[in-house]
């Protein structure tokens, strides 16, 4: 998908479902698979909603889990507009613009493009462009 500007990214994502479902696309694509195992034999959907729980090792997770996104309580819809800044400003940009184009504090921006740049770094080594399946880089043991 080709977002030529900030807005039309916005209104393809209105809201955090949106963007949930369309990160569950990307990550599962054929099912839901458990990160915690790697089960896809029964997963069960909590009540709360995009909670996810595995029959098998009976740990609950979500589409964030293992990715740039875990630990985060962001709104997804502004880590893409992260994203689509980062990625369509040539010289970069600073986690101070990047506070006052999004609405967050310059300390979580700058949290921010440390993450995006690091899926950057390792999209380098495929040798392209991210397009397609994007690798999910695992944080648990940051923190």
């Amino acid at each position: 998908m080709n977002y030529n500007s900030l807005l039309s990214l916005l209104k393809a994502f209105p809201d955090e479902e949106t963007c949930i479902a369309h990160l569950e696309k990307l990550r599962w694509p054929t099912g839901i698979i458990c990160p915690c195992c790697g089960s896809c034999r029964k997963i069960h959907r909590v009540t709360r909603a995009n909670i996810y729980k595995c029959a098998d090792c009976t740990k609950q997770f979500s589409v964030r889990k293992g990715t740039i996104f875990e630990e985060s309580r962001l709104p997804l819809q502004k880590w893409f507009a992260a994203a689509w800044l980062i990625t369509n400003n040539r010289k970069g940009i600073s986690s101070t613009q990047l506070a006052r184009e999004i609405g967050v504090t310059q300390k979580t921006a700058w949290f921010m493009l440390g993450r995006l740049r690091e899926v950057a770094g390792a999209m380098g080594q495929f040798g392209g462009p991210m397009d397609g399946t994007i690798p999910f880089i695992n944080y648990s043991g940051l923190f």
